[in-house]
């Protein structure tokens, strides 16, 4: 049934499918060419149009078992003259014969002229499977900004858009020119018996679905078999999920938006599909109840059963709902709440690429210069006394915070103290009493949630507080943006002690005991229990007095030396004129200070974080546990007491393998809006964040962190997700790195 490219179009033209057209072609070989060249173009020019295409179709490219997509040239709405012709064809014939030296494939090899598509509004390439694992979805991925129609499958700087439509849902799409693609789809596939299919199309202003090519995937046998019944359960299951989890937060908004990266930004943090027991353990340590409580003690709103985190299909998504109005100033009356907080919905809705900016491009949750005027001109639903009363609880909120944070970063590291010692304290009664893991784990895990957690999510809100106000100086013109990046040059965080550790024990300046001391807890995912960590002993790895304080030491000094004279006069003015209650000084240690803090208070909870996982590593490893414990909700490991239970244990983990097998067939969006959502997920494009200035290009790596040994070099370094565990990572003179999230 498939040959090649040319073939499969010519046994495709042969159906007459309503609404879908193959453009008018003409297809020969290179011995045809050789032999009988003129009347080709003879032909091409009396019978295509005047703008063509001349594209490859190689001995066997797109068969069966083998594709070779992307493999040759195309050559796209060229102007139809014998010239044109002549040094297109020859130029595919040259590739030909450059990609292999059998002179029967060579001869035998088609090549296709072929009418351009003119007024296309989207085109690209469809599969009716999952390209890489089969599941059941229309995958789209399609270009609809420029009319180019090779924009996709040449990979050109707009083909970014992917949309997965699941195979019973037609109901769900709501883009008409999808809605027409995917009828035409449907009715080429049932020609080819639903096997797989890779399709390239375009569509055009009046929704006539114009198809160049049809191919088989070549890589279907390697899918794993899914079951279509039980498939559909599960996104049914989800749309229920939401149903209810709309319902019941409705106190907070009408409108339920989850997101997978906003505030606590669950996917950088733990992964787009987590195990369940890293998604159990990040839940319980933060999303329950700690995030909430401790922004409430800022001056924020007070919000009732503050659950931010729930799971679809597997994957962590956070109610921006509770959310945002987490981020108002406490008593502004419920009226301006809901108004303000359903506007912040609304934006997101519109500007979705932001949602992983939310603190800087959707809400305002603090005073930062500017804010009046965009509160002004921006927040046009609410009155004049609305918009004053917010800016007065976002100065009196900021104020509060700004007069404070001495004795609040005081009283943060002396529980941060607090908490390395208890870690300690307990590891060396667990040591003493030789066993009993569960007890200490709990004891470690429990304490870092209500203390070093708690603790962590008020200076990351302080953190992020400071970027905006820095970021406002800026857009203001009060400093330059030189002065910006000499900021948070200042911040020497614990990464920076890293670089410079490794390179001193290097050097034999620094003992690797004491390194190990320092490192020992660092682990890639830190949530990850199926993870390995630096050093895997169960130790007190108690680290000096000095080394603590250093750590925790927030001080700045010379801080005219980080700003001009004339920006340290200009901030001045610009904090007495705004009635900021703190000097140039006390503003800038207090932006330094929490951005620092917050890097160096994560890099002290993770130690009591990792001893209380590597306690349940320990633990899995005595009962033959395997990597089972991945697999469990860390509450339930917890109320192991006997044999008995450990059984229920290996029942729950094989349930659980079960359905995140198939959790992770399902395609969902970074952001969901409806409950269309679950059946037609759009992939966004994001924003990236920038931490530099400068323009760099080399050579790119990915890593998948499970290996150090890597040649990073001057290379570009690409890698899902990174954190304390991947600082390793700038100790190999890299140019850059990026993150997916």
């Amino acid at each position: 049934m498939f040959l090649n490219k040319a073939q499969n179009l010519n046994n495709l033209n042969k159906y007459k499918i309503k609404n879908t057209k193959i453009p008018n072609f003409i297809f020969f070989t290179v011995y045809d060419w050789q032999n009988k060249k003129q009347k080709i173009i003879e032909k091409i020019i009396y019978e295509l149009r005047i703008r063509i295409c001349v594209r490859s179709s190689y001995y066997k490219e797109d068969s069966s078992k083998t594709s070779l997509a992307g493999k040759f040239e195309s050559f796209i709405n060229i102007k139809k003259n014998k010239k044109n012709i002549l040094k297109s064809v020859n130029n595919l014939i040259k590739q030909y014969r450059s990609f292999s030296k059998n002179n029967q494939h060579f001869l035998k090899s088609y090549i296709i002229a072929q009418d351009f598509v003119q007024n296309s509004i989207c085109s690209g390439v469809v599969t009716n499977y999952a390209l890489g694992d089969g599941a059941p979805y229309y995958t789209i991925n399609y270009n609809d900004i420029t009319s180019s129609t090779s924009s996709v499958t040449a990979g050109d700087k707009d083909s970014y858009r992917v949309l997965h439509i699941s195979r019973n849902s037609k109901k769900n799409i709501r883009s008409v020119k999808f809605k027409k693609l995917t009828d035409s789809i449907k009715k080429i596939e049932e020609i080819y018996n639903y096997k797989p299919l890779d399709i390239e199309f375009a569509i055009t202003k009046n929704y006539k679905v114009f198809i160049f090519q049809i191919r088989p995937i070549s890589t279907s046998s390697k899918w794993k078999k899914i079951n279509k019944i039980k498939f559909n359960k599960i996104l049914f299951d989800a749309e229920k999920k939401y149903k209810a989890i709309k319902k019941r937060n409705s106190i907070y908004g009408k409108k339920a938006v989850f997101g997978l990266m906003p505030d606590w930004n669950p996917a950088e943090i733990i992964g787009f599909q987590p195990s369940i027991f890293s998604y159990s353990l990040y839940k319980y340590l933060v999303t329950d109840k700690i995030w909430a409580f401790s922004r409430e003690q800022m001056g924020y709103k007070k919000l009732n059963n503050p659950k931010l985190m729930y799971s679809f299909t597997g994957k962590p998504y956070i109610d921006l709902r509770m959310s945002f109005n987490s981020l108002l100033p406490k008593r502004l009356g419920k009226n301006i709440e809901n108004k303000i907080s359903s506007f912040w919905i609304d934006e997101l809705i519109n500007k979705p690429y932001f949602h992983d900016k939310i603190e800087f491009e959707i809400t305002d949750n603090c005073y930062y210069f500017g804010i009046e005027n965009k509160i002004k001109n921006k927040y046009s639903f609410l009155n004049n006394k609305e918009k004053n009363i917010f800016v007065i609880s976002l100065k009196n909120l900021t104020n509060r915070i700004l007069e404070n944070y001495q004795m609040d970063f005081d009283e943060m590291n002396k529980n941060m103290i607090f908490l390395e010692n208890f870690r300690v304290k307990t590891i060396k009664e667990f040591k003493k009493n030789s066993g009993n893991e569960l007890k200490f784990s709990k004891l470690l895990i429990e304490k870092c949630k209500n203390l070093g957690l708690f603790i962590f999510s008020k200076q990351a809100r302080n953190a992020f507080i400071s970027k905006k106000i820095l970021n406002s100086l800026v857009e203001n013109k009060i400093l330059q943006r030189s002065s910006y990046f000499k900021i948070l040059n200042k911040l020497k965080t614990v990464s920076h002690e890293y670089i410079s550790d490794q390179n001193s024990l290097q050097k034999n300046r620094f003992k690797m005991s004491d390194f190990t001391k320092k490192y020992y807890h660092l682990r890639p995912n830190s949530y990850d229990i199926s993870n390995k960590r630096y050093n895997t002993s169960i130790r007190p790895n108690q680290i000096s007095d000095k080394e603590i304080k250093n750590l925790l030491d927030y001080n700045l000094k010379n801080e005219k030396k980080i700003i001009s004279a004339r920006e340290y006069k200009k901030l001045s003015l610009a904090l007495r004129v705004n009635k900021i209650d703190v000097d140039v000084k006390n503003l800038l240690t207090f932006c330094i200070g929490s951005l620092k803090l917050r890097e160096n208070y994560k890099f002290i909870f993770s130690r009591t974080l990792s001893d209380g996982i590597e306690l349940l590593r320990n633990f899995s490893k005595k009962n033959m546990l395997k990597n089972k414990l991945s697999g469990v909700d860390v509450k339930h490991i917890f109320k192991i007491s006997d044999k008995k239970s450990i059984k229920k244990i290996n029942l729950k983990y094989e349930k659980n393998n079960k359905d995140g097998e198939y959790y992770s067939f399902v395609k969902l969006p970074y952001l969901i809006v409806s409950k269309n959502d679950f059946f037609v997920s759009s992939i966004l494009l994001s924003k990236p964040n920038f931490i530099s200035d400068k323009n760099i290009s080399g050579e790119i790596i990915f890593l998948d962190g499970k290996s150090k040994k890597i040649n990073l070099k001057n290379k570009i370094v690409v890698i899902e997700n990174a954190d304390p565990g991947f600082d390793w990572i700038f100790l190999k003179n890299i140019k850059g790195l990026i993150t997916k999230f």
